[in-house]
């Protein structure tokens, strides 16, 4: 029987997998002892193990999804927190229109938080509460804020508990390289 040339790199990963899948078949049907090919053959097994695991990688995060939900939660809340003290500049109360311009500078230090990336904002918006609650916990009270501050804090605490369960996820995910576990299974 004569064999023809087979190009392996031509395989998508799934049809490799299978190609091999087939092999393994075979030799466990007909018997490895049978074939005198004991021990090339549970060398085999190795590799194939370990292409095996390669190929059963998340490709998609479980909690993207959620995690961009929350963070436009959290995005939402900065929003209409922004534009409240935005109004409260125009407020009749001289006392109101006040207390907004000494937090329209706490905001504008800040920027608009909501257009950094998950991480950033994560750690703006928990200097800025912190530092509106410690700083300026009279003006939040005077425009009625306490409360939208508080839930700004509780998004931002909630996404980043999120953004952490998805680095733990990350964390068992098997570190061998699909490439690498090819050129070794087809060598």
């Amino acid at each position: 029987m004569k064999t023809s040339k087979f190009n392996f790199s031509a395989l998508r990963n799934e049809e490799h997998f299978q190609f091999y899948t087939e092999i393994k078949d075979l030799v466990t049907t007909f018997g490895a002892k049978t074939l005198n090919i004991e021990t090339p053959f549970d060398a085999f097994l190795l590799i194939y193990n370990k292409e095996l695991e390669s190929l059963q990688i998340i490709r998609k995060s479980a909690s993207t999804n959620e995690l961009a939900e929350a963070d436009a939660v959290r995005d939402s809340l900065f929003r209409g927190l922004s534009d409240a003290l935005l109004s409260a500049n125009n407020h009749y109360l001289s006392e109101n229109r006040e207390a907004a311009k000494r937090l329209s500078i706490v905001f504008a230090q800040y920027g608009n938080v909501a257009r950094k990336p998950y991480n950033e904002e994560t750690a703006s918006l928990i200097k800025l509460v912190l530092e509106l609650q410690n700083n300026y916990a009279k003006e939040l009270i005077t425009l009625s804020l306490t409360d939208w501050v508080k839930e700004l804090n509780n998004k931002n605490l909630a996404f980043d508990a999120l953004m952490k369960s998805r680095y733990s996820e990350t964390s068992v995910k098997t570190e061998l390289k699909l490439r690498d576990v090819r050129l070794e299974m087809d060598a």
